[in-house]
């Protein structure tokens, strides 16, 4: 019996390692693909005021890194579809910023798409800057509650 609740509370620990590497991989993906977004919109914000450019045309000649980092699957002419498509991790309120973004541009000439560029950019590097900071905090929570629960766990079945 002392052999197989050793093997046990062994694998409950090993299990609550993984567990906690899948869920600060993915806070730190969260907080990247913020990044990546807030990239994206200064780069087609570059490409309005420079060249001219359309919604469209700006999505269908993106870097494929930027559209990995950012998660989009397929490009195409629409910015709400290949958002729509994307894997997002962003936080709730990242999101509306880009939905709104997308349906705010190219409906307007091109001060108010600018200023709609300026102001999702704006909005957007607040929210980069939030979830890094609470980055630590939440990385230390997720050590924290799943090494007590392992422990609780292992504890209970003893």
């Amino acid at each position: 019996m002392g052999a197989l609740t050793l093997c046990g509370g062994v694998l409950l620990l090993g299990a609550a390692f993984l567990l906690i590497g899948g869920m600060t991989a993915g806070e730190r993906r969260r907080v990247a693909q913020c990044r990546a977004y807030l990239t994206l919109l200064q780069r087609i914000r570059g490409q309005i005021a420079c060249y001219q450019r359309s919604l469209g045309e700006i999505c269908r000649t993106l870097e494929p890194e930027l559209c990995a980092a950012c998660g989009f699957g397929v490009l195409g002419d629409s910015f709400t579809a290949m958002l729509d498509g994307a894997n997002l991790y962003l936080p709730p309120d990242a999101k509306g910023i880009m939905y709104r973004f997308a349906a705010e541009l190219g409906k307007s000439y091109l001060g108010e798409q600018l200023a709609a560029c300026d102001g999702a950019i704006a909005e957007m590097s607040d929210v980069c800057e939030r979830e890094e900071s609470r980055l630590p905090d939440r990385i230390r929570l997720i050590w924290t509650a799943g090494i007590c629960c392992a422990l609780a766990l292992i504890l209970i079945f003893l």
